[in-house]
């Protein structure tokens, strides 16, 4: 007789399904963390990018007191004042946009678990705020500069014996005409080395002001992209929060459950053990009734 195999053929078909399975769920785990360490080769990168530019900042505040105690005009401090400004402002727009294309790329319906997607989003507003830190700081450095060469401009101006109120100073320095205005007088005087030196500080502030304005676009993305972020965090927190409390009534609605099958459970038992010993009793009842009756007709009959 031919055996039926029927049961073992559908168990073998099942055995693909599985494997399947398994590989899916595995190559779903090695893409994420292909993703995560993809994600933070870049974080690394930028980092060191940022540190870079922590030394370059560090070197543009020492010329700066160079420049400040410099008692005439250098060319090479000038000369290496620019360069790293300029290379200070090149790294600021390479990271600002690096940044923003990644946070573009962040979302929760484009990452595989929401594990990745919060793990992303906080190193990125990691490294948003500590870029954010360092342009406030190039930021104060400019400023403080600035207010330091118009003080040394006024001197300049007092020792030449220009008289002009401070209205009038501000006024010329935040128009960028201050040079214009002053540059006659110290002519006609003939204060070449004054003259010089006025010129070169008025030219440095010139270009602060230039660099604060085309860092200024910067502020404000990084001002919007930690806003975003943040409130894309507390989204989730609340988000975490709302699940974790109805996780927790949930268990407790399942231990309810639980204590009430396990209660709903001894209550039959204990209506059967009950039934059961109500059925012995009245078993034994009714023959002892039995029994008794039918001993007296017994006795009865044999009389």
């Amino acid at each position: 007789m031919v055996k039926d195999r029927l049961e073992e053929f559908r168990e073998k078909a099942k055995l693909p399904n599985i494997f399947a399975r398994e590989e899916t769920s595995e190559n779903t785990r090695i893409l994420n963390q292909n993703s995560i360490e993809a994600f933070m080769d870049q974080i690394r990168n930028l980092q060191e990018r940022r540190i870079k530019m922590e030394e370059c900042l560090n070197s543009i505040r020492d010329i700066h007191d160079a420049i400040l105690k410099s008692p005439s005009v250098n060319p090479n401090l000038s000369n290496d004042l620019n360069s790293k400004l300029e290379s200070f402002k090149a790294q600021s727009y390479a990271i600002n946009n690096v940044l923003k294309a990644m946070n573009s790329n962040i979302s929760p319906d484009f990452e595989a678990t929401q594990t990745n997607f919060r793990i992303k989003q906080s190193q990125m507003m990691n490294i948003s705020r500590k870029f954010q830190n360092l342009m406030i700081e190039f930021n104060h450095e400019q400023l403080r500069y600035r207010e330091k060469s118009q003080q040394r401009i006024r001197s300049y101006l007092q020792i030449s014996g220009i008289q002009m109120d401070d209205d009038a100073i501000d006024e010329a320095f935040e128009t960028g005409k201050f040079f214009d205005t002053v540059s006659v007088l110290l002519a006609e005087r003939d204060k070449k080395s004054v003259f010089e030196d006025v010129r070169n500080r008025h030219a440095d502030i010139v270009k602060l002001e230039a660099s604060i304005r085309e860092l200024h676009e910067i502020f404000q993305d990084m001002n919007m992209l930690i806003g975003c972020q943040g409130e894309m965090l507390n989204n989730i927190e609340r988000n975490i929060d709302a699940a974790t409390v109805e996780v927790t009534k949930a268990a407790q609605n399942v231990k309810y459950a639980q204590a009430a099958k396990e209660r709903n459970i001894k209550l039959k038992i204990a209506a059967v053990l009950c039934t059961i010993i109500l059925i012995l009793i009245l078993i034994f009842t009714g023959t002892g009734i039995f029994c008794f009756y039918f001993s007296s007709m017994c006795q009865k009959n044999m009389v």
